[in-house]
């Protein structure tokens, strides 16, 4: 990979890693119940907690795939796929710069999710 490219590919990780490690003290604060609340209320505030707890899980999994890219691009092997062992299109690693797989291998891995949830 040539190296203006990766060093865009490395610039975009760590602008994502660093929005990633910033947790709005808003969603921290929407996460703590109040101690008293009606009953009526409790149903509204707990979804409001699960969508920012799920947000928070979601984030969590992409911080780290972003941290395993970052790695890659140290060792020299980032744009590969894990899988196949061929390069990742540009155009994907342009639009998700954390891909660690082809479309086509991650299309089998999410095929093959689905069928295991099925």
């Amino acid at each position: 990979m040539l190296r203006d490219r990766k060093e865009r590919f490395k610039r975009a990780l760590l602008a994502e890693r660093a929005r990633l490690r910033g947790l709005n003290p808003e969603e921290r604060d929407a996460i703590a119940a109040p101690v008293t609340m009606a009953i009526e209320d409790r149903a509204s505030v707990l979804h409001d907690q699960e969508v920012v707890l799920r947000s928070h899980e979601i984030d969590l999994a992409k911080h780290r795939l972003v941290e395993q890219a970052l790695r890659r691009l140290e060792r020299e092997s980032y744009g590969i796929c894990l899988e196949c062992q061929e390069a990742i299109p540009e155009r994907r690693l342009e639009a998700i710069p954390w891909a660690a797989y082809c479309v086509r291998c991650q299309e089998r891995m999410d095929e093959a999710m689905e069928e295991e949830v099925a």
